[in-house]
C-alpha cells in the first residue's frame, strides 16, 4: 500500500495536466501513486498524457459521463490505495519535497487529519504573483475557518480513512466542495501547517465569469451553515440549503474581475510586492470603486518603503479587525 495518493481530476486540460502530473514524479518522496480521473473529457488528452509517462505508479481512470469535480474525486476517492490523499488540482503543480514534508508532518503527529502548506500563486504563464502564507498555527487557522478557507485546496493532504469515512466530497455543493470538505475534515483531529510552500497554484485572472463568482460564494455560504449547524447539534439539511439557491442575474460588468484583482493584489502586497500590486489594485477599483482597503493600498503602494514601515504596526490592527485575512 503506498503512503500517498496524488488525486487529480481533470476534464480537457492536456496541457495543464501534463505539468502537473510531471510534479509528482518530480517528488523526492517515491511511495505514492496518482490517480487522474477524466471527467468525461470526449478526448484523449488525458489518456495519452498519463500514457507519455510510462510509470506504473500513475493510474487514469475514464468517466463516461462527467461527474463535476466533486463526483470525479470521489471517483479517485473510492480507489485510492495510499494512507494519505494529497490533492492536486490539474492545473497546479506540486513543488519538490512536497509529499516529504507532508509524510513528514504526519508521522510526528499522529493526530494530524490534514497538512497544509503555504503556496505560491502564479498566473496563466507560470509567472509568479505572490507567495500565500498559511496562517501561523492552528489556533489562527481554526479562527479564520468559520469565515473563510484559510488554505488552498491543492495544498491539503488528508488521511484516506478520515475522508472515506466522512462520505468524501459532497456532490450536491456544486462549488464549494473543497471548503466543504475542509471544513468537515478539521473537525476530525488536529491540522497541521507547513510554512514553507509547496505548490504553484494558478490563477486564471481573466476566464472568471461573473455568475461562477457569485455563485461560489453562494455555495461558500452553505458549506459556512452546514457548519455552524453540525456546532449546535442541529440538521444540517444540505439538500434544501442547496435548493434555495438562486442563480445571479448579469453581474455589474467587470466585478468578478475586480474581486479576482484584488485578491491578487492583496497577496502581493502582503508578500512585499508592493508595485507588482499596483496594475491589479487599478483594475479592482474600476469594477468595485468603493472598496477602501484597496484605495488605501493604492495609495500607500506610492509612499516611500521608511513610511510604509513606520505606519504598519499602526495600521495593519486596524485593517485586520474589518479584513481577518490580514491577521493570518
Amino acid at each position: 500500500m503506498p503512503r500517498f495518493t496524488v488525486l487529480t481530476a481533470t476534464r480537457g486540460r492536456p496541457e495543464v495536466l501534463r505539468e502537473a502530473v510531471r510534479s509528482s514524479l518530480g517528488q523526492d518522496f517515491a511511495d505514492f501513486e496518482h490517480i487522474v480521473v477524466d471527467d468525461a473529457s470526449g478526448d484523449d488528452g488525458a489518456a495519452g498524457v498519463v500514457a507519455e509517462f510510462r510509470d506504473p505508479r500513475i493510474r487514469l481512470i475514464r468517466l463516461d459521463t462527467s461527474l463535476g469535480p466533486a463526483g470525479a474525486r470521489n471517483r479517485g476517492l473510492a480507489e485510492a490505495r495510499g494512507e494519505f490523499c494529497a490533492v492536486l488540482d490539474d492545473d497546479d503543480v506540486m513543488l519538490p519535497g512536497r509529499l516529504s514534508a507532508t509524510a513528514a508532518a504526519f508521522d510526528a503527529r499522529p493526530d494530524a487529519v490534514l497538512v497544509a502548506s503555504s503556496f505560491r500563486a502564479i498566473d496563466e504563464r507560470g509567472n509568479v504573483l505572490a507567495t500565500v502564507p498559511v496562517p501561523k498555527d492552528e489556533a489562527r487557522f481554526r479562527e479564520m475557518l468559520p469565515r473563510s478557507n484559510p488554505v488552498g485546496h491543492s495544498t491539503c493532504a488528508v488521511r484516506t480513512s478520515v475522508l472515506r469515512g466522512l462520505g468524501g466530497y459532497r456532490e450536491a455543493l456544486r462549488y464549494g466542495h473543497d471548503y466543504d470538505m475542509v471544513l468537515r475534515v478539521a473537525e476530525k483531529g488536529a491540522v497541521v501547517l507547513l510554512p514553507a510552500p509547496l505548490l504553484l497554484y494558478r490563477m486564471h485572472v481573466e476566464s472568471v465569469t461573473g455568475q461562477r463568482f457569485f455563485l461560489q460564494g453562494a455555495y461558500a455560504e452553505v458549506a459556512r451553515e452546514c457548519a455552524r449547524r453540525r456546532s449546535r447539534g442541529e440538521p444540517e439539511r444540505l439538500l434544501d440549503l442547496v435548493a434555495a439557491i438562486r442563480a445571479p442575474g448579469e453581474a455589474p460588468p467587470g466585478r468578478a474581475r475586480a474581486r479576482v484583482h484584488y485578491q491578487i493584489a492583496e497577496w502581493q502586497f502582503k508578500d512585499g510586492r508592493v508595485r507588482e500590486a499596483r496594475p491589479h489594485l487599478r483594475v479592482a477599483l474600476r469594477g468595485e470603486p468603493f472598496r477602501p482597503l484597496a484605495l488605501a493600498m493604492l495609495v500607500a503602494s506610492y509612499a516611500p518603503r521608511w513610511l510604509r514601515r513606520a505606519m504598519g504596526p499602526v495600521v495593519r490592527p486596524l485593517v485586520a479587525m474589518r479584513y481577518p485575512s490580514w491577521r493570518a
